[in-house]
């Protein structure tokens, strides 16, 4: 009877122990993450600003060097729209790296940015070099949105002739 028992306690901790966890789709969550970015900077690039605002989540937060922390895609959206107002400016996206966590809720990517806006005095264009990183979650319908996004300059812009 003893072995009998044994084998039977042995039997439901390996099924206890069997695994019972959802397909990894990380891979498949980072390329869906790569083009959410790669959306954001078309968009970004054609002025469409709801098309660019939909990479938030409405409680996201946006980090930007000398600013207080803006919250809500409300505010994202308002602190924006002055960069995208300038017939000059581009924002470029290029990812180094995208990070999919194991249970696939939460990602994180970061990389370097450039960005293009006309000088309010000169007239002139400047080039500002920067790197970020951008925290996303997956939200109910599968998409991924940023919830917090930060970025910091390189050196100060430069400016084009």
């Amino acid at each position: 009877m003893k072995p009998f028992v044994i084998f039977v306690f042995a039997a439901i901790v390996a099924g206890g122990c069997a695994n019972t966890s959802e397909p990894d789709t990380r891979a498949a969550d980072a390329e869906a993450i790569k083009a959410t970015l790669a959306k954001a900077e078309e968009a970004f690039k054609t002025r469409e600003f709801d098309a660019a605002m939909s990479m938030y989540a409405d409680n996201a937060v946006l980090l930007v060097p000398g600013a207080p922390i803006i919250e809500g895609k409300d505010a994202i959206e308002g602190a924006l729209q002055g960069t995208l107002a300038d017939p000059n400016s581009t924002i470029t996206i290029t990812p180094t790296k995208i990070e999919v966590a194991r249970s696939g809720e939460l990602a994180y990517a970061y990389g370097t940015g450039l960005t293009v806006t006309t000088d309010a005095a000169s007239g002139n264009k400047t080039q500002q070099a920067s790197k970020w990183v951008t925290v996303f979650k997956k939200q109910a319908d599968g998409s991924w949105q940023a919830v917090a996004d930060s970025f910091n300059n390189d050196s100060a812009p430069t400016t084009e002739d």
